[in-house]
């Protein structure tokens, strides 16, 4: 049996042959006849479309061993043809891709049959790796018996890789979409959901995102608290393309109800058509049930601030109101605490009928930030004074720094004249 150097030897010097041949004929032309002249220019036609094909077309023994090679093989993987020839397929392969292409084919005398669209990895000459997607035909000799295999090898090696960028995004969508801490959906026209993320499902009380799916088939009337609020969305989205920050209530599983913040957009086709929405959802409950209470908070301390019998007011320590209570106002005579502020440029001294007294009740806040019940002497609007007994404390910034004073007021006009009377 002969070596694989023999094997290599006697195909390249039938390459060198059949390439003689086709470059040089042996006859002059003139003893060609019209039919041989015909077969010849037929085949060199042939030989040269397959040697300027942009793929590397190929033939191998029955062994295994390539018997031609066109001059593709270099673009793809930097040898000559005469370089391939004598060789197998397996020889330009990693090991492990060698030994995967082997189990595939076992012996390949046996296997003759087609294949098509075989993906396997070769070296090229400088180390690279390149990805081929093989094609194949068995080829018979004349009496039937198998003879090899000719085909074609296509370089995908950049179609492959962006394969693989596309699933390593599709993975890292995957990810986000599984363990964001927001619900995302995906909702078909019919407001019904296309797709649930684990959290957009936990945030509605279901144990799954199939469950929600299977359960929920009318999302404006299962899923809105306010009907109405969806189709405003949906509007929204339909006229402006997507929405951010859409706030509205939902219902949950077991028919509670949770605050979301909605952004959304929606999908078309090529042609305008909406194919679905994508939202995502963050549960905004708790932020708005802190809202609700500061509301109420705000509501009973203005209605406080309102009616109360007392005075209570805030000032900036340079002397002008912030705000001041109807209260403050009817004990300085003024119709309103809007024309009050307004008229009062300069507390200590438009008020104070002693200004130093106000600078001694300023430093005192300074100091200890409280004073309670000083009493001194206030001018009214028509120019009457009251007596006034005050108590406040200091309002600061993060920094340290006095933002405002906020206190109460008293008017004790009266029980200092009964003092005086006594």
């Amino acid at each position: 049996m002969r070596d694989h150097k023999e094997v290599q030897e006697q195909h390249a010097e039938e390459m060198v042959e059949m390439r003689r041949h086709i470059t040089e004929p042996e006859k002059s032309e003139a003893e060609y006849k019209p039919e041989e002249k015909a077969l010849r220019d037929s085949a060199r036609r042939f030989r040269s479309l397959v040697e300027t094909a942009s793929d590397w077309v190929w033939e191998i023994d029955r062994n295994g061993f390539y018997t031609y090679s066109n001059s593709k093989v270099k673009d793809l993987l930097g040898y000559e043809p005469e370089q391939v020839v004598g060789r197998r397929p397996f020889d330009f392969m990693p090991p492990h891709e060698a030994e995967r292409i082997a189990v595939l084919f076992g012996d390949i005398a046996k296997f003759q049959k087609p294949f098509s669209g075989l993906e396997n990895v070769n070296l090229h000459k400088d180390g690279r790796q390149i990805v081929l997607e093989t094609s194949g035909v068995p080829v018979f000799d004349e009496e039937g018996g198998f003879s090899g295999y000719k085909g074609i090898d296509r370089d995908i090696t950049e179609r492959k890789q962006m394969e693989e960028t596309l699933r390593q995004r599709e993975q890292e969508y995957r990810s986000i979409f599984e363990n964001s801490v927001m619900g995302i959906f995906r909702i078909g026209p019919d407001a019904r959901y296309l797709s649930i993320n684990p959290a957009g499902a936990k945030m509605h009380g279901y144990g799954s995102p199939e469950e929600m799916i299977e359960t929920v088939t009318d999302i404006t009337h299962q899923i809105y608290v306010h009907p109405e609020d969806r189709k405003r969305l949906k509007e929204l989205v339909d006229g402006n393309g997507s929405v951010e920050g859409f706030e509205t209530e939902h219902y949950t599983k077991d028919g509670g109800t949770i605050w979301v913040s909605v952004n959304a957009r929606a999908v078309r086709d090529a042609s305008g058509t909406i194919l679905y929405y994508e939202t995502t959802s963050q549960n905004i409950t708790r932020r708005k049930r802190a809202e609700e209470a500061l509301k109420e908070s705000e509501e009973k301390y203005r209605s406080i601030f309102e009616n109360a019998v007392e005075s209570i007011f805030q000032s900036t320590p340079e002397g002008r109101f912030i705000s001041l209570n109807p209260a403050t106002a009817r004990m300085h005579g003024y119709d309103s605490p809007e024309e009050m502020i307004t008229s009062i440029t300069n507390i200590g001294e438009q008020l104070w009928v002693n200004p130093e007294e106000r600078k001694v009740f300023n430093s005192l806040l300074r100091n200890s930030g409280i004073v309670r019940n000083f009493e001194s002497r206030f001018y009214r609007k028509d120019g009457t004074t009251i007596w006034v007994s005050l108590s406040a404390l200091t309002v600061k910034d993060t920094a340290g720094k006095i933002r405002y004073y906020e206190g109460i007021a008293e008017d004790i006009t009266s029980r200092k004249l009964a003092e005086e009377e006594l």
